[in-house]
């Protein structure tokens, strides 16, 4: 019977550190809070160029602080009518996957 319970604590412990692997690989895809910033500072820095500014984007501003601080990644459009464009993104906490904005005309 010590035999068994040994073969089920062995069997246990594979697959715990198993799944202790995945996840430590998973975590070193995912972008840290100091690369989700980056990213959106580039992202608010070309905005300026264009003359977009941060009151202008409104809702943008909530949805990338939720990104930076939480790492919760996100996708959609929101309307800028001040220069009738749609500042579309898509904001990826993997890093396999770009952080991607885009204006397009309305």
């Amino acid at each position: 019977m010590n035999s068994e319970t040994n073969n089920t604590n062995i069997t246990k412990s594979k697959k715990c550190l198993a799944r202790e692997a995945k996840l430590l690989k998973k975590q070193s895809t995912q972008r840290t809070k100091e690369e989700r910033q980056v990213e959106i500072d580039k992202v608010y820095s070309k905005l300026q160029e264009l003359n977009i500014t941060r009151e202008m984007v409104g809702d943008f501003n909530k949805i990338s602080s939720d990104y930076i601080e939480n790492g919760y990644s996100a996708s959609g459009s929101v309307l800028i009518p001040e220069v009738n464009r749609n500042l579309m993104y898509l904001l990826s906490n993997d890093k396999k996957h770009q952080v991607t904005t885009l204006l397009r005309a309305i």
